[in-house]
């Protein structure tokens, strides 16, 4: 939907201690005394255009001759964007990181540490964006003033609902919750017949869709290790286990990294999450307390203290909750259905009508994949929003400037912002 030039989309990390890692800028902390001579971590800011957070740390690793699985992020960033983020390297020192030369990374100040970043350890990400014809459309964006887009946020509160966005179900094809249904009902073969199969107009390498079909045709799978282009490293691996055993389809599966596996299930449960919150909104409940809803309270940084949820299980106390809302200190919490999580009566209708069960999610063939449920945000509130006309030679642009919670997404916002 959008097309973006890095300058136009830019991605400021805040990190868990509440620091805003800025473009350009040294960020530094004191190194830490090591516990160990052997067990040490770098920790470094990461500036990165035109790569994905996965890509580019997997280039400073061929750099580095190391393992990628050395180096450690909090969360991934987008690739069309100018974007700075923590990240950690095992058993490297910083002035290896700082020596770097890489074409659009930029290593923006190193120090060591006796921890690693870990996955999900960040407070939120600040966004500067700038519309413009270019990266929305002309029809849109005649539309579109600072003034309006100002008018609009302040009626609904600074508020956006907290879709998963577009990103979380691939970046291409789009079956990863397909494949992450099927996982959860245990029908690996049909899971993984479908992840190698499957193409559709985002799939834009006229091999890669061409292979897919004529497996699809011929479930040749020696054949297929001739047709599938090289770049499908993922396919590949899981092809090579099937001409050796070709009912093996778990075990097929099982040749993707486990975190690859993971998405599988985490795209499912994020597009029941977005059925359940479509649902809510069409009843015009989104902002509005229910009996029986969680709810959480805001922490010191503004964003949703999502582990301290409590339920609501009083008249006073929906009231209550009300008004923290419409203060900006309380949000309303959905779920990403696990094997224990308490379902509502609507959730207990999509189950019925995905025929999944709950239960399922305890996953017997792949345990490791267990998943047993969590809470999210059903919207989030676009922190120190801010919105100014500005002209850069003679065109017009719309600049926008806000924060979200770590988990939230920027072209969410912008969907709502635009329409």
């Amino acid at each position: 939907m959008f097309k973006f030039e890095p300058e136009d989309f830019i991605v400021e990390e805040i990190a868990a201690n509440g620091d805003l890692l800025e473009i350009d800028k040294p960020y530094s902390r004191q190194d830490e005394k090591l516990q160990s001579s052997n067990h040490f971590f770098s920790v470094f800011a990461l500036q990165k255009r035109l790569w994905t957070t996965s890509n580019a740390t997997r280039q400073i690793a061929d750099r580095l001759h190391i393992n990628s699985g050395r180096i450690n992020f909090a969360g991934n960033k987008d690739r069309n964007a100018l974007t700075v983020q923590l990240c950690s390297a095992f058993a490297i020192q910083p002035r290896q990181l700082l020596a770097l030369n890489i074409k659009d990374i930029k290593i923006n100040g190193a120090w060591l540490s006796n921890g690693k970043v870990k996955l999900g350890g960040l407070s939120g990400n600040r966004f500067t964006i700038t519309l413009t014809e270019e990266n929305i459309g002309s029809t849109d964006f005649r539309k579109l003033s600072a003034e309006k887009i100002e008018m609009k946020l302040k009626r609904q509160n600074y508020c956006i609902p907290n879709y998963f966005g577009d990103q979380r179900f691939g970046s291409a094809r789009k079956n990863t919750a397909i494949v992450g249904k099927l996982l959860v009902q245990g029908k690996f073969k049909e899971a993984i017949l479908n992840y190698l199969c499957h193409t559709d107009e985002g799939e834009k390498d006229e091999q890669a869709s061409k292979a897919r079909k004529l497996l699809e045709k011929s479930m040749n799978f020696h054949e297929a290790m001739r047709t599938f282009p090289y770049f499908l490293k993922h396919e590949r691996y899981m092809l090579s286990h099937l001409t050796q055993s070709p009912n093996d389809y778990l075990g097929a599966f099982r040749k993707l990294h486990r975190s690859l596996q993971l998405l599988f299930i985490h795209a499912y449960q994020s597009e029941l999450f977005n059925k359940i919150l479509e649902a809510r909104i069409k009843k015009g409940k989104l902002l509005k307390p229910a009996l029986g809803d969680y709810y959480c309270g805001m922490n010191d940084l503004g964003f949703p203290d999502v582990e301290q949820h409590k339920k609501i299980e009083s008249k006073a106390q929906q009231k209550m909750v009300n008004g923290l809302i419409s203060e900006k200190r309380a949000v309303i919490l959905g779920k990403l259905v696990g094997f224990q999580t308490e379902l509502s009566k609507d959730e207990e209708k999509l189950l019925g009508r995905e025929k999944v069960k709950k239960e399922e999610f305890v996953m017997k063939s792949t345990p490791e994949l267990n998943s047993k449920g969590t809470y999210r945000p059903n919207f989030a509130f676009l922190k120190d929003f801010a919105c100014a006309e500005q002209k850069e030679g003679g065109k017009r642009g719309i600049r926008l400037r806000f924060a979200l919670p770590s988990g939230s997404y920027a072209t969410v916002a912008l969907k709502e912002i635009i329409s």
